[in-house]
């Protein structure tokens, strides 16, 4: 059976946003597929492969968002180069532009999934989660919590293993019943849970 959404053809010119059977799907615009997705792809192979500088890299990618503001993925891209500089106030800001996209286009009372197996959607999940990655860093922790329940009711399979970021965000707020039952049930499943748990005995 082919999923209606990979029949689903943009012809607009904008990104847009589809729910079918409780789940959405970003679907690109046709006038990304060529100039821009190949720029940017290009750029990210060639930062990837060390053949251009780290300064030259986030000038080339705030170019593309100003060409192309609702390219969510730019702006997760933007994200992560921050976080690896050590600067999640800049990542945040990065990742709020993207979200702010992809939220003026999920309906108001949403409740579905958005799921990675979605390529169109690996932009936008990409986005989320630099921005729980960027709060943490903040110790924004009731904003990261926030964002990694949300994360997960969009996209239970959780690849970005943003599951493994809840019991200790959850501890620094100071909810030790909660962190220490989302402790004790993925202890086995990953072993820095085991050091977390002592801190709520």
């Amino acid at each position: 059976m082919v999923h209606p959404f990979l029949q689903v053809q943009n012809m607009t010119g904008k990104l847009r946003f589809e729910v079918n059977d409780n789940q959405g799907c970003f679907i690109f615009p046709e006038t990304w597929f060529g100039s821009l997705l190949d720029e940017f792809e290009e750029l990210i192979d060639a930062y990837d492969a060390d053949e251009i500088s780290e300064t030259s890299y986030i000038n080339k990618l705030r170019r593309l968002a100003r060409q192309e503001n609702d390219f969510i993925d730019v702006h997760a891209h933007l994200a992560y180069v921050f976080l690896e500089q050590n600067a999640p106030r800049k990542a945040l800001n990065a990742a709020l532009k993207g979200l702010a996209v992809g939220n003026r286009l999920i309906p108001e009372g949403f409740s579905g999934r958005i799921i990675w197996i979605h390529p169109d959607n690996r932009p936008f999940l990409r986005t989320l989660y630099a921005a729980i990655l960027a709060n943490a860093h903040l110790q924004r922790h009731q904003d990261a919590i926030m964002l990694i329940e949300k994360i997960l009711d969009y996209n239970p399979e959780d690849n970005h293993g943003a599951r493994w970021l809840l019991g200790p965000e959850l501890l620094r707020t100071g909810a030790h019943e909660q962190a220490r039952h989302i402790l004790q049930e993925h202890a086995d499943e990953f072993s820095p849970y085991w050091y977390e748990r002592k801190r709520t005995a």
